[in-house]
This record gives C-alpha cells, sequence and structure tokens, in this order.
C-alpha cells in the first residue's frame, strides 16, 4: 500500500537547482547519523544535485525538496515530502506558505488497512546508492515516537528568478524498507533544504 501511496501522483513539476559555483557554501544539504555511519548530501559536491517538487494527485498536494546523485550506478536520493496544510488544493504559491512554518512537524502514517493522507505531515523518503528503498512512512496507529522533524528557521529567497522557501531543518527519525523487515534509524540530522513550485 505504501507504493500504492507514492504512485498515486498525476502531475509533478520539477525544478532542478544548479549550484552558484563550486566553492561556494551548499544551498541544500543534509548532514546527519545513518546507523553509526556519517550521511551527508551536499547539492554541487561529489555528484549530488537538488530539485523541488510540486506533486499534485485528483485530490491531495505536497511539496518535496529531494537530494540526489547523479553519477551513473548511484541511485542516493533523499527526499523531504510535506504534505499540504488542508486537504483541497489551492493556488500553490498560497499552500506553500500556509504549509511551510517554524516549528515541529509530525510524520505521515495509516492505521494498518487504510489508505491515509494526513495534512502538513511529512515523509522522508530514502534510497540507499544500490537502489533500496526505505520510507519514514508506517502503517501504525500513531506517528513514530521518539522521533522529530522540525524547521528551525525559514526564508525566502530568489534564484534563477524564481521564489523559493528555503528552511534550515533538523531531523530524527526511523527509515522502514519497503520491502522486508530493514530499517535504518537517521539521528542527529541538520540541514538545509529549498521548497518551491516552480
Amino acid at each position: 500500500m505504501v507504493l500504492l501511496l507514492l504512485g498515486t501522483f498525476t502531475a509533478c513539476k520539477k525544478e532542478h537547482l544548479e549550484p552558484d559555483q563550486l566553492d561556494a557554501q551548499p544551498l541544500v544539504w543534509i548532514s546527519a547519523d545513518m546507523d553509526g555511519t556519517a550521511f551527508n548530501y551536499s547539492a554541487g559536491i561529489n555528484s549530488f544535485e537538488a530539485s523541488t517538487l510540486l506533486n499534485d494527485s485528483l485530490t491531495y498536494r505536497s511539496f518535496s525538496s529531494v537530494i540526489y546523485s547523479t553519477q551513473s550506478g548511484d541511485s542516493s536520493r533523499i527526499e523531504f515530502r510535506f504534505n499540504n496544510y488542508q486537504n483541497t488544493m489551492g493556488v500553490p504559491a498560497s499552500d506553500l506558505d500556509s504549509t511551510i512554518k517554524v516549528g515541529a512537524y509530525n510524520y505521515a502514517y495509516a492505521i494498518p488497512g487504510t489508505v491515509s493522507w494526513l495534512a502538513n505531515h511529512l515523509t522522508v523518503l530514502y534510497t540507499k546508492s544500490n537502489g533500496t528503498k526505505y520510507t519514514s512512512y508506517k502503517y501504525t496507529a500513531q506517528a513514530q515516537t521518539g522521533s522529530s522533524f522540525e524547521v528551525e528557521s525559514l526564508e525566502k529567497i530568489q534564484k534563477n528568478n524564481l521564489s523559493y522557501l528555503k528552511c534550515k531543518i533538523n531531523i530524527r527519525c526511523i527509515l522502514y524498507a519497503f520491502s522486508g523487515t530493514d530499517t535504518l534509524h537517521l539521528n542527529n540530522g541538520s540541514g538545509q533544504i529549498l521548497l518551491g513550485v516552480n
């Protein structure tokens, strides 16, 4: 059912974010501990790039920031997907402003046997370099315990004549394999992501 949920998008707008210059501080990055191993993705460094996504289905909307490898044979990717603040879709820019706020967010979940979409919740999607996929989304009666996600600060910026929200984030969560029972623990995470509607 997770695959069904993640495959329901019928319209998806993607905005590719090129680094300003190679020696500049990365604009989009994530640094964390992944089960005891250092985890660092930075757009513009080591073949990593970043994009924003506006995900629209027939009834639901979400906003994503993605950091991914462009190296051949490397499927490494992490996505932060924020559900719209309400269950209906309005003007995209207004929806983004109403959805992304400084403060804590809960991870999306669904009671077993149901397909649930929770407004103002988020999902972290992670793909290992070998293509194994994980998600913070779980079929359970409640949100993850002991996990957290915080937008520490946000700022409206212009890049390539387009508008974005630049968010500093802190993150801790459990990631569940799409298939099997494997889990990963992402701890002490911090970073900076962009969200947009372009």
